[in-house]
């Protein structure tokens, strides 16, 4: 057997190791034997928390078309509610980002140049064009692009369910503000009234 071969065989070995560390990544879950229910806790059941799910138009339900107004234009000026959709954005980039190292990277730099040589009475102009085209892959042998595509989902996950908590905290204080005011228009015009009310006796 050549030293050529001996090495070839080496390389296949060790690669084959690496691959089958790969696999290491994913935490495998215990084989433990739950019981169904418990008799404690009556019926409890697994939480299912929501916290990214869209809220929807619930003001509406007060048939108040000022708050209407209000509310729909909340979610376009309101800073924190912009900021939140912009974390939101940047954790879908991280994603994106974090995907786009599963393939090749392929770099292109094209570039041109013009010179005049001194040939000749009047000279002569050259033109030079060049490209210089680069390509480049890592295999994710580890699983580190796959960890990152998924820790990025997750950061996803959350920004969506900060977005939906921050607009719900927004649209919440801005009716209870409305309301407010309200209630306190309302008390002023029943203190006018009053105020007519005594001066026509006296």
């Amino acid at each position: 057997m050549s030293r050529y071969t001996k090495c070839i065989i080496v390389v296949v070995v060790v690669v084959s190791a690496f691959c089958t560390c790969a696999g290491a990544d994913e935490p495998k879950k215990p084989n433990v034997q739950a019981p169904a229910t418990y008799k404690e806790l009556g019926n409890w059941k697994p939480s299912e928390p929501g916290d990214q799910l869209s809220k929807g138009k619930w003001w509406e339900r007060f048939n108040d078309p000022e708050l209407n107004r209000l509310e729909d234009s909340l979610n376009i000026s309101n800073q924190n509610v912009l900021a939140a959709i912009a974390n939101v954005e940047a954790a879908r980039a991280i994603v994106r980002q974090s995907r786009s190292q599963y393939f090749p990277l392929v770099t292109a730099g094209p570039s041109f140049t013009r010179s005049r040589l001194p040939v000749g009475p009047n000279g002569q102009t050259v033109s030079t064009y060049a490209a210089t085209v680069d390509a480049s892959w890592e295999p994710d042998v580890f699983g580190r692009v796959r960890t990152a595509v998924k820790a990025g989902r997750y950061g996803v996950q959350v920004s969506v369910a900060d977005l939906e908590n921050v607009r719900l905290s927004a649209e919440a204080e801005l009716a209870v503000d409305y309301f407010g005011l309200r209630t306190q228009d309302a008390l002023q015009q029943i203190l006018d009234a009053t105020v007519t009310s005594y001066q026509r006796l006296t």
